[in-house]
């Protein structure tokens, strides 16, 4: 079976605007034009929600089962609130994961 990209985070989530907006201060970028801005949103949205997956793989597998089993309607309804705060109260390290990632973006910087 072939790997599917599972994403918390949704590409409408305001959570998402946000940490473009960090990722694009840090980077420096310009992002006037749309297209170039959904281009970027795109990047970050697969590589934060790939990176977020890798770290709940190190889960224990009946914790990211459990997880799962939580974040699954608050995905399929597309609940920002929600989901993010399953991620918040169920994943401890949550927060964490979203300062690594952008702490990724700045050693790309140098």
């Amino acid at each position: 079976m072939p790997d599917l990209l599972v994403t918390p985070i949704l590409f409408q989530y305001k959570f998402l605007d946000d940490l473009c907006a960090e990722a694009a201060l840090i980077l420096s970028l310009d992002l006037n034009d749309e297209n170039r801005y959904h281009q970027f949103k795109l990047s970050i949205f697969i590589n934060f929600n790939r990176y977020l997956l890798d770290s709940i793989a190190f889960l224990p597998v009946d914790g990211s089962e459990s997880l799962f089993k939580d974040l699954i309607p608050a995905m399929q309804t597309a609940d920002e609130v929600k989901t993010l705060y399953i991620l918040r109260t169920k994943l401890d390290f949550f927060d964490e994961v979203r300062g690594d990632f952008l702490n990724i973006i700045k050693t790309i910087k140098k």
